[in-house]
């Protein structure tokens, strides 16, 4: 019996509640949950974690209603145009949590984040008239799977390395890491979900500027962040807690990321794409991201398969 089986069963003797009774609470369960939270003084300085009371029957089948409703990819709910945000909401919020309860990896400044990765990139060649150099037009390449293993200093006072291969290659490409360069261990972030926010809205990589609209600076730099760096838990959960204040996010249930893994997505969509996070669906660990053009179809994908703090440049776990 899953979950939501066991909260319609409570109370079966309670008749079902009116339309009208469920419109409303689930409204004030939307305000409730996209409101800013109230600053409340406590020691130690609180961070949120999901909470579950008992309730009456009409209460926990608006929870049910809110979620369990259906999501659409930018789209709005058949019902309610804050549907799928709340989805989004429930994610990320999961993912902090989830975040939260881990214990942080001990790291020393001679040490190195590895991270191993697979994605996919959309390469281009320039197709030009022999006699007219300047009539040329844009070929795209065919797909191309990269492996990919990093070692970035933790302080990036240390030279690092950049393994690449392509699928169905022999060998890797290596490529190295000079110092002094950007850190890898970032335990130099935020806590606070609003100051998260004012950095991820403060920095974003030149690459991305396309994604410059509201709401996808966040995602882009969340997506920079989180591909080939550690970061302490309290910091990503103020990530994922940051990323659920931006308006316009939505959820995306049973995608594939470029490890063909199972996960469900939050993403934003702008005129030009639409970046997207991918989290397992039950444990709500980061799996990946991904980057897809207005008809849908993926630019850019990448999941990640392994990451963790080792003594040397070529050392994996």
């Amino acid at each position: 019996m899953t979950e939501l089986e066991l909260l319609r069963g409570l109370r079966d003797d309670v008749a079902p509640a009116r339309r009208s009774a469920l419109d409303q609470g689930r409204a004030q369960l939307l305000n409730a949950m996209t409101a800013p939270a109230q600053a409340v003084p406590r020691t130690p300085a609180p961070r949120f974690r999901l909470r579950w009371r008992i309730a009456t029957a009409a209460a926990l089948a608006l929870v049910a209603t809110a979620i369990a409703a259906p999501a659409v990819i930018g789209g709005r709910g058949a019902d309610n145009p804050d549907i799928t945000r709340t989805d989004a909401v429930f994610v990320l919020t999961a993912a902090a949590t989830a975040a939260d309860a881990q214990q942080p990896v001990p790291e020393r400044p001679d040490q190195y984040v590895y991270v191993a990765s697979t994605g996919t990139v959309h390469g281009e060649t320039f197709a030009c008239e022999p006699a007219a150099r300047t009539a040329c037009t844009t070929v795209p390449d065919p797909d191309m799977r990269i492996e990919r293993q990093i070692w970035g200093s933790v302080d990036g006072t240390r030279d690092g390395l950049l393994r690449t291969r392509a699928d169905g290659a022999q060998g890797w490409d290596e490529f190295a890491l000079e110092s002094p360069g950007p850190r890898a261990y970032l335990d130099n972030l935020p806590t606070d979900p609003q100051a998260m926010l004012a950095h991820l809205r403060g920095t974003v990589s030149g690459k991305d500027r396309k994604y410059s609209a509201a709401g996808m600076q966040e995602f882009s730099r969340a997506r920079d962040l989180l591909g080939e760096n550690y970061l302490p838990p309290a910091s990503l959960a103020a990530l994922y807690q940051a990323l659920a204040t931006v308006p316009g996010i939505t959820v995306t249930q049973d995608v594939t990321d470029a490890a063909d893994r199972l996960g469900v997505a939050v993403g934003i969509d702008v005129p030009t794409a639409r970046i997207e996070l991918i989290f397992e669906p039950d444990s709500y660990t980061y799996l990946g991201s991904r980057v897809l053009n207005p008809d849908g179809t993926i630019d850019q994908e990448t999941a990640q398969l392994r990451i963790a703090i080792v003594d040397r440049v070529g050392q994996q776990p």
